[in-house]
């Protein structure tokens, strides 16, 4: 995704299990899912080159993941 932002662009990630562990999806479906930790998540984001902000409410109550792409030089 990092790929893809413009300088100074931003990737949001709200996690979809909540605190608790319950899956937030609406209705029944198949995928492949994998779990990963918060530090994974910021590991992946930030070896994308990416600036994570975490926000441990979020949305819903199950946190938001900011990462900002380097902004432009000046």
């Amino acid at each position: 995704m990092s790929a893809h932002l413009r300088p100074d662009g931003l990737v949001v990630i709200e996690p979809f299990i909540d605190p608790a562990g319950k899956v937030s999806v609406a209705e029944p479906v198949c995928f492949d899912i994998a779990m990963f930790t918060a530090g994974h998540l910021r590991e992946a984001m930030e070896s994308a080159g990416l600036e994570v902000f975490h926000d441990p409410e979020g949305l819903m109550g199950r946190g938001l993941y900011i990462g900002r792409a380097p902004g432009s030089a000046p």
